[in-house]
């Protein structure tokens, strides 16, 4: 098997294979590949169904032999391998040189995911149950929301956690590897301002947690095409105006 850190899947013999596969199965109708099935099971065969999801590739050109080559080349590339190193705890971020901790952050409590030594996934619940507890304690001051940003938690994901007066809520989204992350909490807060400004009288508690929540993904958006920008050294700002340019 190719070293999948030294060789990208397009340079791997599978990939090649599989390229010669498609030259063949690209001539051949769909039509015709569902007259070949006589016993009437593509749709069985070629569809997964996943956590109330179901994905229907039958109705794509593929066949046993397609399915194969995919799944060479996945062996090839490492796909196995990779994915238990993500769920193991080993440092597949390269960049930060750490794991990707978002696994822990799904595991339920009681759980255990070690990395070097130490229980990573008690250490996030201990995080996630401390923001839960706080959360009440500030709606108890005066204020009907309030959100609690869990940006400073290890893991591939941002998760805030959201009061409401009907419900908590949790708010998450893929950590952006950055450093220009000054100015995200007063970004933040100005935004939900805006998109809070924009609800009627009438509005209800789903139409609050919608704006808030379009607020976050509006700091998602800012903070990812933040490398765009160009201002001065070090930590910089989110880009603020990333629709426009």
């Amino acid at each position: 098997m190719a070293n999948a850190s030294s060789a990208t899947p397009d340079t791997l013999p599978a990939w090649q294979a599989l390229l010669r596969h498609a030259e063949v199965q690209k001539h051949t109708p769909l039509k015709t590949l569902f007259e070949r099935d006589l016993e009437g099971e593509r749709f069985a065969t070629f569809a997964r169904r996943v956590a109330g999801l179901t994905v229907d590739l039958s109705k794509q050109r593929w066949s046993d032999d397609t399915l194969e080559h995919l799944l060479t080349l996945a062996r090839e590339a490492g796909v196995p391998e990779a994915i238990e190193g993500l769920l193991s705890g080993r440092r597949v971020n390269k960049s930060e040189d750490r794991p990707a901790l978002h696994t822990a952050l799904r595991l339920p409590e009681g759980a255990k995911l070690d990395v070097d030594g130490e229980d990573v996934a008690a250490a996030v619940h201990e995080s996630l149950a401390q923001m839960e507890a706080l959360v009440p304690e500030l709606t108890r001051l005066g204020a009907p929301y309030a959100l609690l940003k869990g940006g400073h938690l290890e893991g591939a994901r941002c998760p805030d956690l959201l009061a409401t007066p009907e419900r908590f809520q949790w708010l998450s989204a893929p950590r952006i590897a950055t450093k220009n992350l000054h100015g995200t909490g007063c970004s933040l807060s100005s935004a939900i301002t805006a998109t809070l400004a924009k609800l009627s009288e009438q509005s209800t508690d789903a139409d609050a947690v919608a704006a808030i929540g379009e607020a976050k993904d509006w700091l998602h958006a800012a903070l990812e095409a933040s490398e765009r920008l160009s201002v001065g050294k070090g930590c910089g700002p989110v880009h603020h105006f990333h629709a426009w340019w």
